[in-house]
């Protein structure tokens, strides 16, 4: 139920901002280009001050596109784990690597859609992360994380998982150093988005050449 001109005004501008997003996907000639295009998108919707790409890249998950992160933090760029000896660890299940943090829990389907930072759909978000670090235990979280995000001053974090299917590929990933930037419809807005550019990547998979 919309209570507000200013909830009507923002339900219009995402439908717009959704057409837009869903024409660039289905008719892209360079997928890069394309995924600029739309996490360009994302931050004028989100006001969020930075957007991001994870896609899958020999076993791990690298930024494939990302705007304006600091190239410190890219650096940091590899999910996997690695053991005392620098070697990556292969995952329990032995299907690929185990991956650290909360964004190897969102890419590999690890979270409780019972707890508040977690959504049906998969995704995480949190508006607070030096509050909820402080909140919150390592088994709530799905594994301990190395905070990143919080150590760089991103307050406001949220991860979406992009899927071909019913695997997950990547994620979207979104950071800024305010606090209270997500509400419940934003996110699942961004799903939407998540899911979007994961048949476009199962189209470019079936593209010739």
């Amino acid at each position: 139920m919309i209570n507000s001109i200013n909830e009507l005004e923002c339900m219009i501008k995402w439908e717009r901002s959704a057409k837009i997003i869903c024409a660039e996907l289905n008719n892209f000639v360079d997928l890069k280009s394309a995924l600029i295009i739309v996490i360009n998108h994302i931050k004028k919707l989100t006001g969020c001050e930075k957007v991001s790409i994870r896609l899958h890249d020999d076993e791990d998950y690298s930024y494939y596109i990302y705007s304006e992160l600091p190239e410190s933090f890219i650096n940091k760029n590899s999910l996997c784990a690695k053991d005392e000896n620098g070697n990556i660890i292969i995952s329990p299940n032995g299907k690929g690597y185990l991956l650290e943090c909360m964004c190897g829990n969102i890419i590999r389907g690890r979270f409780d859609p019972s707890l508040p930072f977690f959504t049906e759909y998969g995704s995480f978000w949190s508006n607070n992360t030096s509050d909820l670090l402080a909140s919150t235990s390592d088994e709530e979280r799905q594994s301990g994380t190395r905070n990143y995000y919080n150590s760089f001053g991103y307050e406001s974090v949220a991860l979406v998982p992009i899927k071909v299917g019913d695997e997950r590929v990547g994620l979207i990933q979104l950071n800024d150093m305010r606090v209270g930037i997500f509400t419940e419809d934003l996110i699942e807005f961004v799903e939407v988005i998540g899911e979007q550019i994961g048949l476009a990547l199962k189209k470019s998979l079936t593209i010739p050449g």
